[in-house]
């Protein structure tokens, strides 16, 4: 047992409330003090590493005598090489642009759907490294989300196909021209009858263009759109409430609100336009001062989401049950013809009068959202509801999808009808995973044996290639030429970084999508590079070349070139234009365009990030009236949907959402999403049904407990976990695993719950049960790991008290004796000195940072079996703490209607924690070889050639930050089945030194970036600016949280920060002195609805 840092202070209860007077807590376990939890938190080292018993039984062993005299035995660690000495062949002839150790950067766009984010990729010698946002694109605005930064390692996956493939048999591409070439004779003389297409939605200029030479040759083809995870029900929506003859698309502007209702709508991580819609929703809620302002937001969802956890009031609430809310909503605010939903409880009509007054208050400056999984209907209610309050043209604007092909499962649902018909004799399918992702009740893949020929474009050999025909190797867009056009119009190029991996110089082995829909079209093959040059010299007119190498740099079109006004077809009343220009001309447009010659230190990384002008970024090309709505809400509210949902609540449910980790499957084998903790269930290699406390009570049983859910004839069986805060009897079901032929990394993670999806249930579906089988299955979560012995971490206030007392953030420190140290501490007065800042109130917990992090910095991946074991190596950890008072009651001893109080009031915040470079260290105190120590400028450094393994200063680390490499994780790895694929190690850093087994590791904020920093100023000849150095987390930050950059420097953004009186430090009271220091979260609830958990709460602190 740790001894307490206070000799007069009793030992603190993990579940201990903080100085204001709230309960915070990791996990159901930890509020209930279990032994099991209790041994975690107060462990010293993790499993494995400290238990001595057994090699003490034997003093003779090797390990523990090295254990023991680990400090004697410092001097042995001097004669050991880690790495062998290896010949390197130089350049003969250097490639042009290319300076040897210096990084360039590229502009280019990466697309999921209808949706494109604009990128500036780095790459080394020719291998791409690293991803980050465009500050010129409107829908990355500079950040990158989680699945953005884990495009690069699917680039490097070895599991990837390498070859065409005929039923199996490795084939040449010619081989494949020569099949389609003797078949297309026939189609072209039928005009395309029997012959069907299955592409991914799109929206990009050069393949809507050939798509449209396609049906022209063919026009009695069958072209169908396809994704699992779509945004068909929002389109459909707002075609329904425009009264539009082509489906349209919502754009939001969440900065412009100031009173948002999200009904199942997680528009901060999952959305389509997640990035910019996370970004503008936290700029109105940056509160510099008391004076500030804030928007409010509420959410109504069944599971917890990251949007939920930021919400300033949280109802908990069946999917199924929402239409009926919406309803209420529409019907308390006056629309004509909305009916009064039946079997509101008595709380849910008190949320709806607040929710509807609150709205009507803030006129035009409102904003209603509904998330994918809801009903068209619904959708249409919602945009209905904006236009009556005002919100159409000022936080909500209706554009075409012009130049897009969308998601339709209708028209896939005909076309697999035809195929077992025996009406389709050729179906070519241009990526996406029918077998793996279809409705079930489709049968797709017993359809798609009766076509007589089949061909399936795709990155693996996955379930559909297995099946298919043909299998062919598609490229992903760091290997390809295209382009896209995003939700707002803007236009961007996808230029590629590096040639296709696979291709071996005599043939070409992999494809694009627009080079296979030319060579479909043509029987012709033909480069994507030419394939989207022609379309651009249609948009480019003239001076064509000077254009398109500035396209090719920015990576995004802007006005000034001169866009024809009806190339750009987005009818919406447009906000203001603001996009940023930028500098530079073109180089060698035959491959790709650098941003620079040099590395970082030659474009600043920094991006305008929180600045509020990029935020104003435009969102059309053309400006025409402010769209009119026809929809009727009376028409609307005799649809089954809103019948439906006024049925009995205590239905059992499941609900499928897209994974945050997985999506839809498409990042099943990435090792980094694999292992990267989902930021509220903390689970990891696994998927699991969540649960709430009550739908566990009454199902008898606890988490990891195996459970049997059946729908509609249609069984699964897979382990529960109880989430606090979760609707009551509705089971949520993560989308994307059960892969258990794609790869290495995905062949043992999860559950497919696909079987369970049918087409009349895409988002959900009641007639739901679910039964305990008396098994359990063993989940790897780290929920628990990084405990810091239940003390004060999280500072928390309501708004209004805020302003009344505007330095509360001191009021809740916890007392402590005076600090002094034993000896004099350094002055850290000269020079640049690092420190960073991170807002808990802009903190959505995304986990972008992590991701970021770890593709920067080379940190290892090591399996489910060693993550279960506390030793997983993110360093930077994204703490979730769920706060709920029990009012001193264990879990299990709640009543139910306590229970249902206790989960009605569940609030979720999260805090980006790593190393604190702390100017008194702690564990520099203690390591007997200093192979970490305090640099000249405030840095706390490792030095891997001195450690020697003792761990002393992971024990002594107040904050659980450092990670150690109990394997050589990359000669010795478990999730590669032994040593990492060379292929992989073309994603590390060559800035970033690769440890090895026996040394500590922690976060070094990004000293590499400091150093080339540095060194490109002082190239300019000039002093360091505040920007020129950003670390890889506050880069990719959606909101821009993270601020990073030299304390001692008056006017840097940092120094100003930590100025601000929500300024705290964790641990302060050790006298640790950290670097990292956080803002305190703050919430604005409606005081005309009961007291969340964060209002009401603090006046025990004052």
């Amino acid at each position: 047992m740790k001894r307490n840092h206070f000799a007069d202070q009793p030992e603190r209860p993990l579940n201990a409330a903080e100085p204001n007077g709230k309960q915070y807590w990791r996990s159901l376990d930890q509020l209930s003090e279990t032994e099991e939890a209790k041994q975690f938190a107060t462990r010293e080292f993790q499993d494995g590493a400290a238990e001595l018993t057994t090699e003490l039984a034997n003093p003779l062993t090797r390990r523990s005598f090295l254990s023991i005299m680990g400090a004697s035995m410092a001097l042995a660690g001097l004669t050991g090489c880690r790495r062998p000495v290896e010949k390197i062949i130089p350049y003969v002839n250097q490639p042009e642009n290319i300076t040897l150790g210096v990084a360039q950067q590229y502009a280019t766009t990466i697309t999921f759907g209808t949706s494109a984010y604009g990128l500036i990729v780095e790459s080394h010698e020719g291998r791409p490294t690293k991803i980050e946002g465009n500050p010129l694109h409107p829908s990355s605005l500079g950040a990158a989300s989680t699945f953005v930064q884990a495009s690069l390692l699917n680039l490097y996956d070895p599991d990837r196909s390498r070859n065409v493939e005929r039923r199996g048999s490795a084939q040449s591409s010619s081989e494949f021209t020569k099949f389609w070439q003797s078949l297309r004779s026939e189609f072209i003389q039928n005009g395309g009858e029997g012959l069907a297409v299955i592409v991914e939605p799109f929206s990009a200029p050069t393949e809507s263009r050939l798509m449209n030479e396609f049906k022209a040759a063919y026009p009695k083809a069958t072209i169908v759109a396809y994704e699992s995870i779509s945004d068909e029900n929002i389109y459909e929506g707002m075609r329904l409430a425009s009264g539009a003859a082509k489906a349209t698309q919502p754009v939001y502007r969440f900065d412009k609100a100031k009173v948002i209702l999200s009904l199942d709508h997680d528009f901060v991580q999952m959305d389509s336009e997640s990035i910019k819609h996370a970004r503008g929703f936290i700029d109105g809620r940056r509160v510099t001062s008391e004076a500030g302002e804030m928007n409010r937001l509420y959410v109504v969802e069944s599971t917890y989401t990251l949007t939920g956890g930021m919400a300033d009031h949280r109802l908990r609430m069946q999917s199924g049950q929402i239409a009926k809310f919406a309803m209420a909503v529409a019907t308390e605010l006056g629309l004509s013809g909305a009916a009064v939903p039946s079997g509101l409880s008595e709380k849910e009509i008190k949320w709806v009068k607040a929710i509807a007054k609150d709205l009507t208050s803030q006129r035009g400056a409102g904003l209603v959202v509904a998330g994918r999984r809801q009903p068209a209907e619904v959708h249409a209610l919602t945009a209905l509801i904006n236009n009556f309050l005002g919100n159409t043209g000022t936080t909500m604007f209706n554009g075409l999808l012009d130049e897009a092909m969308i998601s339709n499962r209708t028209a896939l649902a005909e076309l697999t009808t035809a195929m077992a018909g025996g009406r389709i004799k050729a179906l070519f399918m241009l990526g996406g995973n029918p077998v793996y992702n279809a409705p079930s009740d489709l049968n797709f893949a017993e359809a798609l044996k009766k076509v007589q020929h089949t061909v399936h474009l795709s990155t693996h050999r996955d379930e559909t290639s297995r099946v298919a025909e043909w299998h062919l190797p598609v490229s992903t867009f760091l290997e390809h030429w295209g382009d896209a056009k995003s939700v707002d119009g803007t236009l961007s190029v996808v230029q590629p970084l590096i040639e296709p991996m696979f291709n071996d110089g005599a043939s070409v082995n992999q494809h694009s999508v627009i080079e296979m829909l030319h060579l479909l079209t043509t029987g012709l093959e033909s480069r994507g590079y030419e394939l989207v040059r022609k379309t651009w010299q249609r948009i480019l007119t003239s001076d064509f070349e000077t254009k398109w190498r500035k396209l090719l740099h920015d990576g995004v079109f802007k006005d000034d070139f001169g866009l024809p006004a009806n190339t750009v077809a987005f009818t919406t009343e447009s906000p203001d234009s603001l996009r940023p220009a930028a500098s530079g001309s073109g180089g060698d447009v035959t491959f790709g365009n650098p941003i620079t010659g040099g590395g970082r230190g030659a474009k600043p990384r920094g991006r305008s990030g929180t600045d509020k002008k990029i935020t104003e970024q435009s969102v059309a090309a053309t400006e025409t009236a402010k769209p009119a709505f026809s929809g009727s809400v009376a028409s609307l509210a005799q649809s089954k949907v809103f019948s439906a949902a006024a049925a009995d609540a205590k239905n059992l449910e499941v609900v499928f959402i897209a994974s945050p980790n997985m999506n839809g499957g498409e990042f099943a084998n990435n090792a980094w999403m694999q292992e990267l903790p989902d930021s509220i269930t903390k689970l990891t290699w696994d998927n699991a049904a969540l649960i709430s406390m009550r739908t566990a009570s009454e199902l008898g049983v606890k988490n990891e407990d195996v459970i049997s859910i059946k729908v509609q004839g249609r069984e699964l069986e897979m382990p529960v976990w109880v989430l606090p805060g979760h609707a009551d009897f509705s089971i949520t079901l993560a989308l994307g695993y059960g892969r258990k032929d794609l790869g290495r990394v995905a062949k043992e993670a999860g559950f497919n719950v696909y079987p369970l999806r049918t087409l009349s249930a895409m988002g959900f579906t009641g007639g739901t049960t679910a039964t305990k089988t008396g098994r359990t299955y063993k989940l790897a979560t780290t929920q628990e790991h990084g405990s810091m012995e239940g003390r004060p971490l999280v500072r928390e206030a309501s708004f209004e008290e805020y302003k009344a007392h505007p330095d509360f953030v001191d009021e809740l420190t916890t007392e402590h004796p005076p600090l002094k140290s034993l000896w004099d501490e350094p002055q850290y007065t000269a020079g640049n000195q690092w420190g960073m800042s991170i807002d808990l109130n802009a903190c959505t917990g995304c986990n972008a940072c992590a991701v970021a992090c770890q593709s920067e910095n080379n940190i290892a991946v090591i399996g489910k079996e060693q993550v279960g074991r506390g030793r997983e190596m993110h360093w930077l950890r994204m703490d979730r703490y769920f706060e709920g008072d029990t009012e001193g009651k264990k879990p299990e001893e709640l009543k139910l209607e306590e229970m249902m109080k206790f989960e009605d009031l569940v609030e979720m915040v999260h805090q980006p924690m790593a190393c604190q470079h702390c100017e008194n260290a702690p564990c520099e105190q203690v390591c007997p070889v200093a192979a970490t120590v305090h640099d000249q400028e405030g840095l706390n450094t490792m030095i891997y050639n001195r450690c020697i393994g003792t761990k002393y200063c992971a024990n002594n680390c107040p904050y659980k930050v450092r990670r150690f490499n109990f394997f050589n994780y990359t000669n010795d790895n478990d999730v590669w089945g032994g040593d990492i694929p060379e292929i992989v190690k073309m994603a590390q850093n060559p800035d970033v030194t690769v440890r090895s087994r026996g040394v500590m590791e922690k976060c070094t904020y990004c000293v590499q970036r400091i150093r080339e920093g540095e060194q490109g100023a002082k190239l300019a000849g000039r002093d360091l600016r505040d920007g020129d150095v950003v670390s890889a987390c506050q880069q990719t930050c959606p909101t821009g949280a993270i601020v990073f950059g030299n304390i001692l420097d008056p006017n840097s953004k940092v120094s100003q920060l930590k100025k601000q009186n929500r300024t705290y430090a964790v641990l302060e009271e050790l006298n640790v002195k950290p670097r990292t220091t956080y803002l305190a979260k703050l919430r604005n609830p409606n005081p005309e609805l009961e007291p969340s958990a964060s209002a009401g709460k603090n006046e025990a602190a004052h």
